[in-house]
């Protein structure tokens, strides 16, 4: 999260997408900034992140980044 990121939607398995809003007016590294839980037995899954063309007000860009993810059975 950051001053310059902007928003993007998440979905897991074409499920409903959830936006995400990544400004933050200063840097906060290493943030998890989203999850999903009770995904039950289905395997594999699929997570889809879409970059969004909207963006928080007080942004000053719309970078969006993924640094990681897990998964935990």
């Amino acid at each position: 999260m950051g001053p310059d990121r902007g928003m993007a939607s998440v979905s897991v398995d074409g499920g409903p997408a959830q936006t995400v809003d990544l400004y933050s007016a200063t840097p906060q590294p290493a943030t998890m900034v989203w999850q999903a839980t009770n995904l039950g037995n289905i395997n594999p899954h699929t997570i889809k992140v879409t970059v969004l063309s909207t963006r928080n007000a007080a942004t000053t860009g719309n970078k969006v980044d993924i640094d990681a993810y897990l998964g935990l059975k």
